[in-house]
């Protein structure tokens, strides 16, 4: 018997924490160079139009008045039916705006146009129009 107590006492486990400690320290440097590569670049807070409701986007209520702009293939501006120059565009919103006080003005581009066409355009009418002109999207 005093046997077995000689092997028990004289096997003491002992745990080796370096190779542990470097697996961790590498997924540690993992984690930090992504997390600095995915915050390295910002683009101004932008969300790109999706399905109404999802992608932080929103239908416009029906109560709600809506000056309809339309921008076709070939650039041109479109409003009831006439074609305006951004001069006329802003006349037109200015007198929509002081004329109805919670009215959304909303941009319908034509999907074949560039992103940077529509872009532009809606930085140009959100000098007049502000938080209340809107980019509208088509239901899928």
């Amino acid at each position: 018997m005093a046997f077995r107590n000689r092997a028990r006492s004289a096997a003491i486990p002992q745990v080796n924490l370096v190779p542990m400690m470097d697996v961790l320290m590498s997924v540690l440097t993992f984690f930090i160079i992504t997390s600095m590569s995915l915050t390295g670049e910002r683009i101004d807070r932008v969300a790109l139009p999706g399905n109404p409701g999802e992608n932080g986007t929103t239908a416009i209520p029906e109560d709600v008045q809506q000056l309809m702009i339309g921008l076709t293939e070939d650039e041109r501006i479109v409003l009831d039916g006439q074609v305006l120059t951004e001069a006329e565009l802003l006349a037109a919103m200015e007198a929509f705006i002081a004329a109805h006080a919670t009215g959304v003005i909303v941009l319908n581009a034509d999907r074949t146009l560039p992103y940077e066409k529509i872009a532009a355009l809606l930085n140009v009418m959100a000098q007049v129009g502000g938080n209340r002109v809107s980019l509208a999207i088509q239901r899928s």
